[in-house]
């Protein structure tokens, strides 16, 4: 309720039907993604109203049923539930439930397990790692499926020009997944050592506090035409990266967002060039539907072509077949009895994975961070 952090000691879980049970090695703290969630959890009682409106409204459809003093009850309840952090994970598989096929005992896997010893993850959300991949660039899988996922619906070809504002874990990601699709790529940041991450000579880097004519640096290299899609990787409350985006977008073009920004956009404009937007969810079809987590109910391949689950096999693909090259991202290497330093210095960072010594020194008992 308050946003504390703590380091909890609980029951190691069971392994449940349709579930896989893992012995965490390391996990992956995506900084923008986690400081969002500890900035959530400190603020005040009308500042979590004001950032979840739907939640809202069914506080105040459960008044209308339940009387105030259950609801407010029950919301004081939530408030206090812990929310264990983390959500890119590998490990070793120690236990299987009924119903799980095509895992053993002993596999080397990437799952959406929270920062814990030991995770109980949806089969369909598990998936084995190939021997030439090390964890340490595993462990970046479901933010990989992330932004695979982005890029799916963007729907580039060989030879398109394709923009990428913001460059965070996702926005990175997603420059060499575009790269080794066989786009042509432009980025837009306003922190110039993010740019300076973006090694490859043939991407057109943008530094966005250095001019005030992204639409005429963008018409510049694509013949006026405009790019043939904009994929927006940004967390912000600003309404300005949408707006960038349709003004440097083709006729008949495309914007996906994968990140968090306004979208009080001129409608006109988008009339006038019909362009299509669309809010990429999570890593793929799957993600939140009961069916596919919990009872390991998987679509069929010939209808759904990359469920969550085949974005975390593809991107392991792309590492495999070194499509790809995490080195750069990671930033810092720490050890479990350090994570609340490194949460507490979080905006510092750019990017941590927790080490192995996380699980095999000190903490044999620890499951959760909350």
């Amino acid at each position: 309720m308050h946003g504390h952090l703590q380091i909890v000691e609980t029951p190691s879980p069971i392994v449940r039907e349709n579930f896989v049970l893992i012995r965490s090695e390391l996990s992956l703290i995506s900084s923008g993604t986690e400081r969002m969630l500890l900035e959530f959890g400190k603020a005040g009682l009308f500042s979590k109203a004001k950032q979840q409106p739907e939640k809202v409204k069914q506080v105040l459809d459960k008044i209308k049923t339940d009387g105030f003093a259950s609801t407010f009850s029950s919301v004081q309840r939530k408030l206090k539930d812990p929310i264990p952090l983390g959500y890119s994970n590998v490990g070793r598989v120690i236990g299987i439930g009924k119903g799980v096929a095509n895992i053993a005992i002993g596999d080397r896997v990437l799952s959406n397990g929270p920062h814990a010893e030991i995770v109980n993850i949806p089969a369909n959300l598990v998936c084995k790692i190939p021997d030439n991949v090390r964890s340490e660039d595993a462990v970046f899988g479901v933010i990989g499926a992330i932004a695979l996922q982005s890029v799916r619906l963007a729907n580039p070809s060989i030879g398109e020009t394709i923009c990428v504002m913001g460059l965070g874990l996702v926005g990175n990601v997603l420059v060499q997944i575009l790269i080794a699709n066989g786009c042509n790529v432009i980025v837009v940041e306003k922190d110039k050592h993010r740019l300076s991450l973006i090694k490859n000579k043939n991407v057109k880097k943008i530094h966005l506090l250095s001019t005030n004519y992204i639409e005429k640096e963008i018409n510049d290299v694509t013949s006026g035409f405009g790019v043939d899609a904009v994929i927006i990787a940004t967390a912000t409350k600003s309404n300005q990266p949408c707006i960038d985006a349709i003004k440097i977008t083709r006729s008949k073009g495309r914007i996906v967002i994968v990140g968090t920004v306004g979208m009080n956009v001129d409608r006109d404009l988008l009339f006038r060039k019909e362009i299509s937007i669309q809010v990429s969810r999570s890593y793929g079809p799957g993600r939140y539907d009961p069916n596919y987590e919990d009872k390991n109910q998987d679509y069929p391949l010939e209808h759904v072509r990359w469920s969550a689950g085949r974005n975390f096999s593809a991107f392991l693909f792309l590492l495999k077949n070194d499509q790809i090259s995490l080195s750069a991202l990671t930033v810092a290497k720490h050890s479990f009895e350090n994570v609340i330093a490194v949460y507490n210095n979080l905006s510092k960072k750019n990017n941590i994975f927790l080490s192995k010594d996380l699980y095999v020194r000190r903490y044999e008992s620890i499951d959760s961070i909350y």
